[in-house]
């Protein structure tokens, strides 16, 4: 989630129609770098197949969900502990520590 030089990027991740990888991509918001972020240093966005983001898997190894059961996140946003913040698709905003601990959920509709 961090680079050393604050410029952020994005790592995709392609799938095949049987769910196999088939292609991995590196995307740099400022010059290309020949370098791959560790792995210990991302989060996974997983998302369902309408694109909102139904999980987070933050670089300590928790997995996050909405904190409602079916709900979904529209936007994320990285915290700068570590953590992150993401608006639900029913009006929530809702943060997130670096240990998936919930430090917020406030309705924003």
């Amino acid at each position: 989630m961090d680079r050393p030089a604050g410029v952020p990027r994005t790592v995709l991740c392609f799938l095949d129609e049987q769910g196999y990888l088939s292609n991995l991509e590196c995307v740099y918001y400022d010059d290309p770098l020949p370098e791959w972020p560790a792995p210990k240093d991302c989060a996974v966005l997983v998302r369902d197949d309408e694109r909102y983001l139904a999980a987070v898997s933050l670089p300590g190894g928790a997995t996050v969900r909405p904190h409602e059961a079916g709900d979904r996140w529209v936007s994320f946003e990285e915290g700068q502990d570590g953590g992150f913040c993401a608006s639900t698709w029913s009006g929530f905003r809702e943060c997130f520590g670096r240990d998936g601990t919930e430090i917020s959920r406030v309705f924003t509709k």
